[in-house]
């Protein structure tokens, strides 16, 4: 698969969705992801709320049900272009 340095760049919106369903911190968030049987360790999910590490299916579909909403609730495109790993010097 080659890579589109045209391609937007997912924004993603997860910390938002948060503050609009009154859920206040990654560990609340957690503890929700528990319940469903979604384990994950408050560090790996802080660096997926503040959007610095890639998200597993699973856990994003975990996220979507404990906040109540669609998955386009939790990202979009941006209007920003995306360099793309191949191209990016610091990967």
């Amino acid at each position: 698969m080659s890579t589109n340095s045209t391609l937007p760049c997912i924004e993603w919106r997860i910390r938002v969705a948060m503050a609009e369903r009154n859920v206040k911190t990654v560990t609340e968030l957690n503890r929700r992801l528990d319940r469903l049987g979604v384990k994950i360790s408050n560090t790996q999910l802080n660096r997926i709320v503040d959007g610095g590490q890639r998200i597993s299916a699973d856990v994003l579909a975990g996220i979507a049900v404990v906040l109540d909403c669609e998955i386009g609730d939790l990202m979009r495109l941006s209007r920003g272009m995306h360099r793309g790993a191949a191209n990016d010097p610091q990967k």
